[in-house]
């Protein structure tokens, strides 16, 4: 007996994660265009998406404010003159449906977030960032809503049309409300991930949603949960009631290969789009209306890169940057240019970190002076200016994630902001700490592991 195949219907969902404020395709330390970064070339890949499938959603999975010195540039304006950021209208324009609060939302200040987050055209979500911890995750004093439920129009197996509602629902690691503490204090509190899931997924469903998807500025961990996980994205998708997953945080990808599809974590369709716009995810869900309800029947992910390594391992660009947002950034640009190339010194020779991960590296060394300096200077005429002052620096910029070309080279000569950038990417608040030897030891020891 031959058997009729079940007609099914398509819903697309498109993510981008950990853009980290990268809107053009310019790598602003080294001061040249780079084929790999860039929402402006990750709008080329949107539009691709979008004219495959009527039924589209766009998300954000988080980072997308800050991380770049064009980030930086718009974190010095004042509050009160600032204009809409580069980053938000670049989000407006291509019609983000939703995007999920990361960490690094939070690096600036909440006036700062809260006050773009305000002529944002799309909703933000956090369902365990909040303002404070309630009894349960569903008492909690809200910063930005927990979840969101987009509606679209979609035809059925007989061709009916039928309201799709779709529900989302974001987190990130709760150990953002220490990594940002200094500008945060105690208006910002985390809740477990897991914690939180397990009453707002349920909530949605109870809502209406027909499909729910997690935004999970989150890497891909253990699958047994834990409390307080920061890459807990693994065990979220273990949950009942998540049909689709994306994940983030980890500047990493999933599907690993871009040519792999139909990716699962725990069953679930997942993506993890890499970082500062490298990849675009996609998820092709295929529902079927049954018993009153739109119902998932399977699911399909995979990766599309703005970028290829060819067989030399040259590194070239396989979508152009979209003329509306490359337009629409212009004077971002051009101020962000202006402040990376401003001078602030010199220096008697060349700076680099090819080997600073198997020897002495000039360029770790002046970091750590310079730490070192800012903190004998603050301690200076108190109780603990006898004691010796030792300073940590890490490769920032040294090969492993960032790629082949994520190193630090800086010729001898002026040294401009951009340079400082290059050495020290993230604007970190310096801390000291008062240890013991057997405190330091045990440091050293949880050090030493890098190299394995």
């Amino acid at each position: 007996m031959e058997i009729t195949p079940i007609s099914t219907s398509r819903l697309r969902l498109l993510a981008t994660s950990d853009l980290h404020a990268h809107l053009r395709s310019w790598d602003y330390l080294k001061n040249r265009p780079s084929p790999a970064v860039g929402l402006a070339r990750t709008a080329s890949l949107i539009a691709a998406a979008r004219a495959e499938v009527e039924c589209c959603i766009l998300v954000d999975n988080g980072d997308f404010l800050q991380g770049s010195p064009l980030g930086e540039v718009e974190a010095l304006q004042s509050p009160d003159t600032a204009a809409l950021h580069p980053m938000i209208a670049a989000m407006n324009l291509l019609r983000y449906d939703v995007a999920n609060l990361g960490n690094h939302e939070f690096s600036h200040g909440l006036a700062f977030l809260m006050g773009h987050l305000a002529r944002a055209q799309f909703p933000a979500i956090s369902a365990n960032l909040v303002r404070r911890l309630g009894v349960g995750a569903l008492q909690d004093d809200r910063l930005v809503p927990p979840s969101v439920i987009v509606t679209r129009q979609l035809a059925d197996q007989n061709g009916q049309i039928r309201p799709l509602r779709v529900g989302f629902v974001g987190f990130a690691p709760p150990q953002t409300t220490l990594w940002e503490g200094a500008k945060l204090g105690a208006h910002l509190q985390g809740r477990d991930i897991l914690d939180a899931a397990m009453a707002h997924v349920p909530r949605l469903r109870a809502q209406g949603a027909d499909v729910v998807v997690a935004l999970s500025h989150s890497g891909i961990g253990a699958v047994s949960a834990a409390p307080w996980m920061e890459n807990a994205s693994a065990a979220l998708a273990q949950l009942d009631g998540i049909d689709a997953l994306v994940a983030g945080h980890t500047h990493q990808t999933f599907p690993p290969s871009c040519k792999a599809v139909c990716a699962h974590l725990s069953g679930k369709p997942a993506v993890m789009p890499g970082f500062y716009g490298s990849h675009l995810g996609v998820i092709d869900l295929d529902l079927i209306w049954l018993s009153g309800r739109w119902q998932v029947q399977r699911g399909h992910s995979a990766l599309r890169p703005i970028a290829r390594r060819s067989a030399a391992g040259a590194l070239r660009s396989v979508a152009v940057n979209a003329p509306a947002i490359v337009q629409a950034s212009a004077q971002a640009h051009r101020a962000t240019r202006a402040w990376a190339n401003r001078p602030v010194g010199h220096s008697a020779h060349a700076l680099h970190s090819y080997f600073a991960m198997i020897e002495p590296s000039a360029a770790l060394r002046l970091v750590a002076c310079a730490q070192a300096a800012h903190v004998a200077q603050a301690l200076a005429g108190g109780p603990y200016a006898h004691l010796p002052i030792l300073s940590a620096a890490a490769p920032f910029h040294a090969g492993g994630r960032g790629g082949p070309d994520n190193f630090v080279d800086i010729p001898a000569g002026p040294l401009t902001l951009r340079h400082v950038y290059d050495l020290y990417p993230h604007p970190n608040a310096v801390a000291a700490l008062l240890v013991t030897g057997a405190e330091l030891r045990l440091w050293l020891e949880r050090s030493f592991s890098q190299f394995r």
